[in-house]
């Protein structure tokens, strides 16, 4: 597949002509990835328009009841162009995850509360999740999170150093092509 068909209509985050992309499959109700959450913040923002940063749904629906919810909540309040800091608040909240938080963060961010409802509850939401999790499926990954940068599958217990040291490289023998 081609660069922008794996990003599709998933939030991004930094330069979007990046020649280094790193992918994160992730579940708002996994505890390790709310710690990673706070890892990527710090990695993405050190990259200075050299990386672009593509969040993917992938709920794992047999442990985590909360997963396709926040996950919906998450993609409705990027329609209104809050992803990442909705994306921080379940993060930060994962313990309070339900309707009432959904609702809750939605105000805090001073979303169109309507239009918020009524994008997660839509087809479109649906699909976007869906066809998130077929691309995990198709990829074979294991569980959450999990990284994929350019084409170098990275586990979701990596230390924080080897996102630094991957992305060196590869920047490396991108520069002396």
């Amino acid at each position: 597949m081609d660069r922008n068909a794996l990003i599709g209509s998933s939030a991004t985050k930094g330069n979007p002509e990046a020649q280094i992309v790193l992918f994160k499959f992730s579940d708002f109700q996994c505890p390790y990835c709310a710690v990673t959450a706070g890892h990527m913040k710090t990695f993405v923002g050190k990259q200075e328009g050299e990386l672009l940063y593509v969040y993917k749904h992938f709920p794992l629906t047999q442990i985590h009841p909360e997963a396709v919810p926040s996950a919906k909540a998450a993609w409705a309040a990027g329609r209104q162009g809050q992803f990442w800091l909705y994306h921080d608040g379940l993060f930060a909240n994962q313990t309070r995850l339900g309707e009432d938080l959904y609702l809750e963060l939605a105000a805090a961010m001073q979303l169109d509360v309507e239009q918020f409802n009524r994008d997660r509850a839509s087809a479109e939401a649906e699909a976007a999740i869906q066809q998130d999790l077929e691309l995990a499926q198709k990829l074979q990954l294991q569980g959450t999170p999990s990284f994929i940068m350019n084409d170098l599958l990275i586990p979701g217990g990596a230390p924080p150093q080897l996102f630094e040291e991957i992305f060196t490289q590869i920047n490396t023998l991108l520069k002396t092509k």
